[in-house]
């Protein structure tokens, strides 16, 4: 073996080290914050329950937003691990949440809490949270993984609130796995062919349609990339016509495209107004903008960036 080859495999296992320990890091500290969290939840909760109300809705919208992003992201192999982890951390805060909320107002009932006299605001807190987590490592019960860890059940549940709980988490952990590990293995595999493979496709036969108002956004998936092509009626807006249905009042996806036919507006919140024609590469930063057709002519382009997200 020379040095340089020597040199190139220390370099790919330090590299790879990295990843690793870079995903493992990361859930670590998602599973501090999650519990950092519910600790200011049971806190605030003692103190007055509507507190716990608006704790919870900024909760929830936090999963909803840190859910889309992973969704958004183009996962390989320890990207779609680190998904994975991150999405079953945040189904855990989900079932966490309700287990307590419920638990605090008398409808879900467990008993064993360990409680700790000196740090008491985060002993219901980290028992829920380690009960939900032996959870996650007994939802197939034949592979024994806590005993063969010698793991004893954190809390011991009774009532039907809190059975009905654990039966639909563990439902809810299988689907998310089995959802995650699809999506990422079909991710993976459209970016691992042969390097002599030829792929062709045609967007008379896209992998998905989608439709709005006056348009639509037929989108190819290939060689691991999302290739769009919009089509947009004379009088579509993107503000009218797609804004409502996406929740947004303008768009804020980046594009790179290409224009083929017709005559489109771009506008930004600047004023800069932008006209993009036939034959025109464009490139649309991600910052509030919004466009339309110009003229009586159907538009028509090319998005070879953001078409993954775009009108979704």
């Amino acid at each position: 073996m020379t040095s340089e080859n020597f040199k190139a495999i220390r370099t790919r296992i330090v590299k790879t080290a990295g990843r690793w320990l870079s995903i493992f890091g990361k859930a670590i500290t998602a599973l501090f914050l999650i519990a950092f969290a519910f600790a200011a939840l049971q806190g605030a909760m003692s103190k007055h329950w509507i507190w716990s109300v608006l704790l919870i809705i900024v909760f929830i919208v936090a999963i909803r937003l840190g859910i889309q992003d992973l969704r958004h992201r183009e996962v390989e192999t320890q990207q779609g691990i680190h998904a994975i982890v991150m999405i079953l951390l945040l189904t855990i805060a989900v079932f966490s949440v309700a287990t307590f909320v419920l638990n605090r107002f008398g409808f879900a009932h467990y008993q064993g809490f360990r409680v700790q006299s000196e740090n008491q605001p985060w002993s219901i807190t980290l028992n829920i949270m380690a009960f939900y987590m032996w959870q996650l490592f007994d939802v197939i019960p034949p592979l024994k993984i806590n005993e063969a860890l010698g793991w004893p059940i954190p809390l011991t549940k009774f009532g039907f609130v809190s059975g009905a709980l654990t039966l639909v988490f563990r439902a809810t952990i299988i689907l998310v796995l089995l959802k995650e590990f699809s999506r990422w293995w079909s991710k993976r595999q459209s970016t691992t062919n042969r390097p002599n493979e030829v792929i062709l496709k045609s967007f008379a036969n896209p992998t998905e349609t989608r439709i709005f108002k006056n348009g639509k956004l037929d989108v190819v998936q290939i060689a691991g990339m999302s290739i769009g092509r919009a089509t947009y009626e004379p009088g579509w807006k993107w503000s009218t016509d797609v804004g409502p249905k996406s929740g947004a009042a303008l768009c804020n996806v980046e594009h790179l495209g290409l224009v083929i036919s017709g005559q489109a507006m771009a506008a930004f919140q600047d004023g800069r107004n932008v006209e993009l024609s036939p034959g025109s590469l464009f490139y649309i930063p991600p910052v509030p903008h919004d466009s339309w057709v110009i003229g009586d002519e159907r538009y028509v382009s090319l998005h070879l960036m953001g078409a993954e997200n775009y009108t979704k």
